[in-house]
């Protein structure tokens, strides 16, 4: 072995040691905090909600916002969102624990038989995503010898298996995708900007009882905010609700801003959202789960309760007294505008 390929392992060690370090002690170092959380977004919503949204910067005339994670050397930010993109540094992306797994399956694709084989749950939904995207760009990946990655054959079984459920759901968005592409194979809007659109949501309220699903043998119905199968990764704390009885459902649908495209992409069973928190998490994983599907959201529209206006007040970053408009779409780095429809017209006129 050379001395660049002992390098290499040795760089690629170290780096994946870091990464491992991250996913496992997601432990907030926020100005002394100390708290332990199970995932990597649990511990950025922490920060967020718990540390960033509280500071007070409103007796400053040209406001700072400064960083205190444990041993940072930053300067001070002049925005909370610059400030918020920088904490990504300190807690992690998810998408970290997708790379570790995807090297893992990497190494074992090299000493196993492809019929053999068994991948990662979160490689195969990245890879049902780039699949879903475009199957002639995949499987060119996959003959390049690049990546070593289950076939087309092998993703097929995987999306035939999947029924709607709770939450955000790569069966779900394929179904969303495939459904899409046959719109523009229509000639009903145009493949350049009918991806980008609106993301609506609302809360309504559970009028008759719990449905028994038959595949499963439970009764559909009960608090609900996910499963393993979200984007994101881990299952939030806020789960524990489980075993409570559903009383609202909060649901999400997409509408393209230039052509008639709509689809009805998530649902959650809830006992009425009042946790920023709770809602925060829902909405940026749809927004996350959309943008890596091909679709943009350049536009979020909800009535006007009160956790549907501090969702929109904390993500803008906007001072006491001051009404939110827009904030920054991490995932497209274009603005995503807020609308607040408390008498649902904009929802009854896009019908």
């Amino acid at each position: 072995m050379t001395k660049s390929t002992v390098k290499l392992f040795s760089q690629l060690k170290k780096g994946l040691k870091h990464l491992e370090e991250k996913a496992s002690t997601p432990l907030c170092l926020w100005d002394k905090c100390g708290k332990l959380f199970e995932s990597i977004d649990e511990l950025y919503n922490h920060v967020l909600f718990t540390h960033i949204a509280i500071e007070n910067t409103s007796s400053q005339l040209f406001p700072r916002y400064a960083c205190q994670w444990e041993g940072c050397k930053h300067a001070k930010y002049r925005s909370r969102n610059l400030l918020k993109a920088h904490l990504r540094q300190h807690t992690g992306r998810q998408e970290d624990v997708l790379f570790s797994h995807l090297l893992a399956d990497q190494a074992k694709a090299l000493n196993v038989p492809p019929q053999q084989m068994w991948w990662h749950p979160s490689v195969l939904r990245w890879c049902l995503k780039q699949h879903g995207r475009s199957a002639s760009g995949y499987e060119e990946m996959r003959r390049s010898g690049i990546l070593r990655l289950p076939s087309g054959r092998t993703l097929i079984r995987y999306r035939n298996f999947s029924h709607p459920e709770t939450g955000w759901h790569d069966g779900t968005l394929s179904v969303m995708r495939s459904t899409f592409d046959k719109f523009l194979s229509c000639g009903k809007g145009r493949a350049d900007r009918s991806h980008i659109g609106g993301l609506y949501f609302d809360e309504v309220k559970i009028k008759e009882g719990l449905v028994w699903d038959p595949r499963t043998d439970e009764l559909i119905g009960f608090v609900d905010f996910g499963n393993d199968e979200c984007p994101l990764g881990e299952e939030p704390s806020y789960l524990s609700l489980h075993n409570q009885v559903a009383t609202h459902v909060m649901h999400f649908h997409f509408r393209s801003l230039f052509s008639p495209f709509y689809f009805p992409c998530a649902f959650f069973l809830t006992r009425s959202v009042k946790s920023t928190n709770n809602l925060h998490s829902m909405f940026w994983s749809g927004i996350k789960a959309l943008h890596e599907w091909g679709f943009d959201v350049a536009l979020a529209c909800s009535d006007g309760a009160a956790v549907n206006r501090s969702l929109f007040k904390i993500d803008s970053g906007v001072e006491e007294g001051e009404v939110p408009s827009f904030t920054a779409n991490p995932y497209t780095g274009n603005p995503l505008f807020y609308v607040s429809d408390p008498t649902h017209l904009v929802e009854k006129t896009t019908e």
